[in-house]
């Protein structure tokens, strides 16, 4: 018993031994380790994130901390070693609180002040909705002509999204302009999403089932209202040497009205006749349309034709004789060949009334002496609207020798003279190629 005794006093003295030596040790550790604290800013993330949830957002994105731990340890950590989050599988869709989770850098600290503990979260669910696709038209048809129903494909587009933003699209709207068109329009345009109040939604974000819609207007003639071609009645011919390069009526059709029968089977509306015959120059009247019986204008307009004549072009060949220009004294020239021929273009009026003297000829012999040369000829025509196409030869070679000196003829005892030198002169050949 005495032995049990003294053993427990043992123990129980060990025992206290141990405490004050551990509370030794943490007052000497504290002493060199002081416990501090220190106030950081952490951004409030997400996890968990469910796949129906399209966006989600909180009262406050900020939280403010105060940790506490040894000095050794608190003093070098940053806002970077810590996380805030609200973890988003436990929010239900809609306005709920979540509390805000703070990730320790070390379990020898604590935070002893957090702000805020919970944020305000208003989650939103992703949804699809079909929008439907309307067609707005800007201007009208021709005259006779009405705009039918439009068709567009697809009729409606697909767009999914959070449910806040998707809820708010009423419609997709496809602008199309008309310039008074008489045919089926077909178009493919880009919509515009629009609220309720015709606000122009953005889409950013959301995702939409095609980005183009095609839409056909049909466009139909009015019964018993047409458009018809007008059509010129002429006769008669240019006069000789012009032609007919055109005829035409402005505008080149109109608006008529009366019975479907009727105007099914009308083709055209013809003009009055006018008469061409000898005319050699365009010209513009105004003139009256001949309308069938039954058959009216929808709108009285003026008429005016316009008649386009213009001369006939044509190649004609002359023939000229080259002329000498600024020969030497007591030189003489002789030319090989002796005539040129040149290719003329131009109206056939105008080439027919050429004369002799309106197309010449010329080689400039000018400081040159005795030898032989080879000239491009100098060809001059003056009458108008005419141009040299070509000349045959395009050069023309010349010979150049000094003109005999004259003296006594041993025969007769005459004085001879020197001779005179002249160019032959040939009659000029004129030649017409319709």
């Amino acid at each position: 018993m005495k032995i049990l005794r003294t053993l427990l006093t043992d123990i129980t003295t060990l025992g206290l031994s141990f405490i004050l030596a551990m509370i030794i040790w943490v007052v000497a550790v504290r002493a060199n380790d002081p416990i501090v604290d220190k106030s950081l800013e952490l951004d409030i993330t997400d996890r968990g994130l469910l796949p129906a949830l399209g966006e989600w957002s909180a009262s406050d994105d900020l939280v403010r901390i105060t940790i506490e731990g040894p000095q050794s340890i608190v003093n070098p950590l940053t806002r970077s070693d810590f996380s805030a989050y609200i973890d988003l599988s436990e929010i239900p869709f809609g306005e709920s609180q979540a509390p805000v989770y703070i990730d320790l850098a070390s379990e020898e600290i604590e935070i002893v002040f957090q702000d805020p503990q919970t944020v305000d979260v208003v989650a939103e669910e992703i949804i699809s909705r079909d929008i439907p696709v309307t067609v707005d038209i800007r201007g009208s048809a021709a005259r006779g002509h009405t705009i039918g129903e439009p068709i567009s494909d697809p009729s409606f587009i697909q767009v999914s999204g959070p449910e806040q933003r998707v809820s708010q699209i009423a419609q997709a709207r496809i602008t199309i302009f008309l310039e008074q068109p008489r045919e089926d329009v077909t178009a493919v345009r880009r919509p515009t999403f629009i609220d309720q109040e015709t606000n122009v939604v953005s889409m950013s974000g959301l995702n939409t089932s095609t980005n183009e819609i095609e839409v056909v207007l049909p466009v139909d003639e009015i019964a018993g209202v047409a458009e018809k071609p007008i059509t010129v009645d002429w006769s008669g011919s240019p006069a000789l040497g012009y032609r007919l390069l055109d005829v035409r009526a402005e505008p080149t059709s109109l608006v008529v009205s009366g019975s479907p029968t009727v105007i099914d089977g009308l083709r055209s509306v013809s003009t009055e006749e006018i008469d061409i015959s000898g005319l050699n120059e365009s010209f513009t009247q105004q003139v009256a349309l001949v309308f069938p019986d039954g058959v009216n204008p929808d709108e009285v307009e003026s008429v005016f034709v316009t008649v386009e004549i213009e001369p006939i072009f044509t190649i004609d060949v002359v023939r000229r004789i080259p002329e000498f220009r600024a020969l030497g004294e007591d030189l003489t020239a002789m030319a090989t060949p002796e005539q040129l021929t040149i290719f003329l273009f131009g109206p056939l009026p105008a080439l027919e009334s050429i004369n002799e003297e309106d197309v010449t000829v010329t080689l400039d012999l000018l400081d040159l002496g005795p030898g032989e040369y080879n000239l491009r000829p100098i060809v001059t025509v003056s009458a108008n609207e005419i141009e040299i196409r070509s000349t045959e030869p395009e050069t023309i070679t010349v010979v150049i020798e000094e003109a005999e000196i004259g003296g006594r003829d041993e025969s007769t005892g005459a004085e001879n003279t020197a001779p005179t030198t002249e160019s032959p002169t040939l009659t000029p050949v004129m030649t017409t190629t319709p």
